[in-house]
């Protein structure tokens, strides 16, 4: 924990830094469209030493262009996004100098033909596309998402990208703990009861965690869960039923969090 206190986020620029256009999946042969994709800025209240921004997305659920793409066609859209962050974002705006963490927070997947939605399969290329140009990545996994044959196995990756399922991680004194998944069928991959899901989440919040993140927001009252005080008093104060409170920053979006001055940095916002 920073300083025993969550990591806030202070400040969202609502105009995004750059729009990257992608292809989406439609319904049927031939269904799909080119979307937009908003990379935004935000201002946090503090990071720790070492980490100078990080960048926190989730439901990249695409694929780059035609005329974007290598010979093998077009790939995930997080695949082919982090070059596009480093180069095209984080560059100009002074922040290439390394401390970048990354933070994903699941449903990464598209059907290689696009012409349906809602599919499953391998992401591994996601993580390790973001872990190649970053610091270190954290992530949760979505129930559209894999990692090799097994659609219930847990990826084997480098030590600086670290796959939470029920589980914490601290990183430079930034703890950050994670569920993924949603609430469903158990029998079917990442998915749980509305019971395991609520256990679950109740012990990984009897710790204070600078971040929680969650690839399905529990929108139960969280004065529901046996947690502790400032567990609710953080839910009530930000007017939000769940306890993820960075999480609607996590859907469908990328953001660029960096600490406020007075804090040694350049600030995002321009």
């Amino acid at each position: 924990m920073i300083a025993g206190k969550p990591v806030r986020i202070l400040s969202i620029n609502s105009e995004p830094t750059i729009v990257i256009p992608f292809l989406n999946a439609g319904r049927g042969p031939g269904g799909f469209y080119e979307d937009r994709l908003p990379i935004q800025e935000a201002v946090v209240d503090r990071l720790p030493d070492g980490v100078s921004a990080i960048i926190a997305t989730a439901d990249l659920q695409g694929r780059e262009r035609f005329q974007d793409s290598r010979d093998a066609g077009p790939r995930l859209l997080g695949e082919a996004l982090p070059s596009r962050l480093a180069t095209d974002v984080l560059y100009g705006l002074g922040l290439n100098d390394g401390g970048i963490g990354v933070l994903l927070a699941g449903d990464l997947y598209t059907v290689p033909a696009l012409d349906r939605r809602g599919g499953s399969g391998d992401v591994t290329a996601v993580w390790k596309a973001f872990g190649d140009e970053f610091a270190w990545v954290v992530g949760v996994p979505g129930n559209h998402d894999t990692f090799g044959a097994d659609p219930n196995a847990p990826p084997r990756f480098s030590r600086h990208l670290h796959f939470l399922d029920n589980g914490r991680v601290n990183i430079d004194g930034l703890k950050i703990a994670g569920l993924g998944g949603i609430i469903g069928n158990p029998r079917r991959p990442r998915r749980r009861s509305e019971e395991q899901y609520a256990e679950c989440l109740e012990a990984l919040l009897t710790k204070k965690n600078a971040i929680t993140l969650q690839a399905s927001l529990f929108r139960a009252d969280i004065s529901s869960l046996r947690c502790p005080d400032w567990v609710n008093g953080l839910a009530r104060a930000d007017r939000e039923p769940h306890s993820c409170r960075n999480s609607r920053l996590l859907e469908s979006r990328v953001n660029s969090w960096q600490q406020q001055p007075p804090f040694p940095s350049t600030p995002l916002a321009r």
